[in-house]
């Protein structure tokens, strides 16, 4: 019954004109002589026990060598102490990291690379499992925060829902929080953009709309309307929508 009305929901949509728009897990190649990094695992995602975090530097393209890299690990769950790993040695701007996670939890990974009087940064959000779980997203790597933030502060038109990875997971064991808020507001006017972002290795639906592992789906609204359903990033599996 919920899936047929959220068909209804959907059909209502695309007759008013509202537009999608889900973008593919790819990573961009910027080209401004910059060194930017990449984070990956091996397994990816990460289990507890011995892992190895994959960091790539890379400058217009092309793999970045050389550098010193040092990455920081801090569990979301307080008193856990941080975990540190570094290295000097690289395959081609690849550089590997053994390290042992202790938990299943979220970690924020801070990574930092050195390169003569180069230095950069980035964080990246991970969640350890406790056993190895299906990655439906094609992605291999986390998703820059940096990266997030920027995006987020080019369109203040938008309002964005990031659902973290790991996120299926807790919701189905009963822990962690909630990704959103029970209603969300919007305005014709204003902030007219819902921006849903999925760095989790799992499906996600909120109310009418389906997320794809790893991908974001942007739905810009241009008139009234309110949507209500299921919401699979929420402990009570609801949210509402209101387009003002």
């Amino acid at each position: 019954m919920i899936i047929a009305v959220v068909a209804v929901i959907v059909v209502v949509a695309v007759a008013i004109g509202v537009f999608l728009v889900v973008r593919s897990p790819q990573e961009e190649v910027v080209m401004d002589n910059q060194i930017h990094i990449q984070l990956g695992s091996r397994p990816f995602p990460l289990v507890v026990g011995v892992n190895t975090l994959l960091v790539r530097l890379v400058r217009n393209g092309e793999p970045v060598s050389n550098a010193s890299v040092e990455v920081e690990a801090t569990r979301t769950m307080e008193g856990q102490l941080p975990l540190y790993a570094r290295i000097n040695e690289d395959e081609e701007g690849q550089y590997r990291l053994p390290m042992v996670w202790p938990a299943t939890d979220r970690w924020t990974i801070t990574v930092s690379a050195r390169l003569g009087e180069e230095f950069v940064q980035d964080h990246f959000i991970a969640f350890v499992f406790s056993v190895p779980e299906e990655n439906m997203s094609s992605r291999d790597t986390y998703a820059s925060v940096t990266a997030i933030e920027v995006a987020q502060a080019a369109h203040p038109d938008e309002y964005w829902i990031i659902i973290p990875q790991g996120t299926a997971a807790q919701i189905r064991e009963g822990h962690g929080d909630d990704v959103m808020p029970t209603e969300i507001r919007l305005y014709t006017d204003g902030q007219n953009t819902l921006v849903l972002k999925n760095n989790d290795i799992a499906d996600h639906t909120i109310g009418p709309f389906f997320v794809r592992a790893g991908e974001t789906l942007r739905q810009t609204f241009n008139t009234p309307q309110v949507f209500e359903g299921v919401c699979s990033v929420r402990h009570d599996s609801t949210v509402k929508i209101i387009v003002e």
